[in-house]
């Protein structure tokens, strides 16, 4: 079984809080598999906000979770 690490950064305020993740390859994929459809089901959400402050935070959400979705997609090419 291997396993795989990724560093995330975010800035929070005023600093940056970082955590350590060690996942194995199945957690990988299922972790990729859940977050995008909950991208899918969060696009229909910003489609459907009216309140412009909301929708600019589901906007954060959903780049911040791309952005995710990107390191779990390189960790699961680097184990090929």
């Amino acid at each position: 079984m291997m396993c795989y690490s990724s560093l995330i950064e975010r800035e929070w305020g005023r600093g940056i809080t970082m955590y350590m993740l060690n996942l194995t390859g199945e957690e990988v994929t299922i972790l990729k598999t859940v977050l995008e459809e909950y991208l899918s089901d969060l696009r229909m959400e910003v489609a459907d906000t009216d309140k412009q402050d909301f929708r600019n935070n589901l906007k954060k959400e959903e780049e911040t979770i791309k952005e995710i979705l990107g390191t779990l997609t390189r960790m699961e090419s680097s184990r090929k």
